[in-house]
């Protein structure tokens, strides 16, 4: 197939240059597809992208959790990976106009059960479909479990200034227990 450069393409191609001028800018990187699918999971999931060359991930996490992100056409059978030198790994499909169409993630712990070694390419292989029916598996049993109650003390550490309701914890207690007693008829 031939592509003439007619005036159409010759203005979309200006556009499109200044705008991976303008992304470079902005992230530090060229635009790829690869880089497309770690900013929609860093988006999503609220990670940190790292810079280039970082032996098995690309992001982390709050917790300085390793991810590996991995962008797959939907015409593409598999997902190759280096190393398990992650905590997660992200599956990331994109249409032909680089919108998001899904995103799957996986522990290493469940990423090793399911890839092949393909010692002859030095890379770890799995399906697709593989990743993302595990994935689909641990989402849909994590919906299922009850909710937990009550919040973690890191989460709401901090969030209250001393003193608390403007008195002190001991005082504050004891006319808790005052008032309930009173509610209930019951005295200690």
């Amino acid at each position: 197939m031939e592509i003439v450069v007619d005036q159409n393409r010759k203005l979309a191609f200006e556009q499109s240059i200044k705008a991976m001028a303008d992304f470079k800018a902005a992230f530090g990187r060229g635009l790829s597809s690869d880089f497309v699918a770690e900013v929609y999971a860093a988006n999503a999931l609220g990670l940190k992208i790292v810079e280039l060359n970082q032996a098995g991930y690309d992001a982390l996490g709050s917790g300085n959790e390793r991810y590996q992100i991995k962008f797959r056409s939907l015409q593409t059978l598999n997902v190759d990976i280096n190393n398990f030198d992650f905590d997660y790994l992200v599956l990331v499909n994109l249409d032909e106009n680089y919108q998001l169409m899904g995103m799957w993630r996986i522990t290493v712990a469940q990423a090793k059960e399911i890839f092949t070694e393909r010692a002859k390419f030095r890379k770890y292989q799995a399906t697709q479909g593989k990743v993302k029916s595990v994935a689909d598996l641990i989402a849909q049993h994590q919906a299922q479990a009850p909710a937990k109650a009550g919040r973690r003390w890191r989460e709401i550490r901090g969030a209250a200034t001393y003193p608390l309701a403007n008195g002190d914890a001991q005082e504050w207690v004891s006319a808790a227990r005052r008032h309930d007693e009173e509610q209930s008829g019951v005295t200690r």
